[in-house]
């Protein structure tokens, strides 16, 4: 019986990256997808195809920039060729930003949504023909609690999140009856390079003009790089992955549609507790409670 296929977008660092290695040790050919690979990302593609090579793990590595019809379009096709299917879609790729909102023009606010939303949205375009094809798949969104409840001076990455929250709920709904599953998984606080290499506003004079206010983003950063230090454990993105690694061996129409890993998550996991059945109430408002997973919908169908 052949392997499942996993396909990861945003492979070259973070929770992408951490990922890797157990699905493919958990039984799945995975496809880890990153752009650069030739560049700026040679060293970690090189680091994942040794996977395949000195510990014959089941790895590919493909090139992929989320933001690109071309690269997307190419790499889902080359594996439709070699393996046939995607059995599981983690779309991870995304960048985050920080600091005064206002700061951000408009094409930087643009740019964080292209990676974080558009991308998503596009890879899961480009896999679902695939999906409807089997009559199976899982399609998991990796977003943050952040987009459950939104801090300040984050403003634009919450409202990336919270649109890939949005999206993977309500394609739970429509996918349901092809036997297609999707969820959501919202990460608080972990030592990843997204902190790192979180973008900071262009204009300068604009954040100066808050006074003082223009320092607190600074400063959280700096308590978040604290918090790494002194609480490796909590932090640690292996918790991430272990999550992940359980929601995928779920039956399908078992697995939550959101799940909070961490307990620095802002009270997203409150928010998710107190709201869990306003989805089923408006699904029963419209006539469609059977569309809340995948059991309702083959259950529905076969009645």
């Amino acid at each position: 019986m052949p392997k499942p296929v996993a396909l990861v977008t945003g492979c070259s660092s973070g929770f992408g990256r951490l990922l890797v290695e157990p699905l493919a040790r958990a039984g799945y050919l995975v496809y880890a997808t990153m752009r650069d690979v030739d560049r700026r990302n040679a060293l970690a593609a090189a680091e994942l195809t040794e996977l395949r090579t000195r510990q014959q793990l089941d790895v590919q590595v493909a090139p992929m920039d989320v933001t690109s019809d071309a690269e997307v379009e190419q790499a889902v096709r080359m594996i439709e060729r070699h393996a046939g299917r995607v059995d599981v879609l983690v779309n991870n790729a995304g960048c985050m930003s920080g600091g005064i909102t206002e700061a951000f023009s408009v094409r930087e606010f643009e740019q964080l949504f292209q990676t974080n939303v558009i991308g998503a949205f596009r890879v899961t375009r480009a896999v679902l023909p695939l999906m409807r094809r089997q009559g199976s798949g899982l399609l998991v969104y990796i977003s943050a609690a952040a987009a459950r409840v939104a801090p300040p001076f984050f403003a634009a990455y919450s409202a990336s999140k919270g649109a890939i929250d949005a999206l993977g709920e309500s394609l739970r709904y429509e996918l349901a009856p092809l036997g297609i599953d999707s969820i959501i998984l919202e990460p608080a606080v972990f030592h990843t390079r997204l902190f790192s290499s979180a973008h900071r506003p262009a204009d300068g004079m604009r954040a100066f003009e808050y006074g003082a206010t223009a320092a607190i983003p600074g400063q959280l950063f700096a308590a978040f790089d604290q918090m790494f230090d002194t609480q490796p454990d909590e932090t640690d993105p292996h918790h991430v992955v272990e999550a992940l690694l359980e929601l995928l061996a779920m039956t399908p129409g078992e697995r939550p549609l959101r799940t909070v890993v961490g307990d620095a998550n802002f009270g997203a996991a409150k928010v998710n507790a107190l709201t869990a059945s306003i989805g089923r109430e408006m699904l029963a408002a419209v006539g469609l409670a059977h569309l809340e997973n995948v059991a309702t919908a083959r259950a529905a169908t076969i009645a």
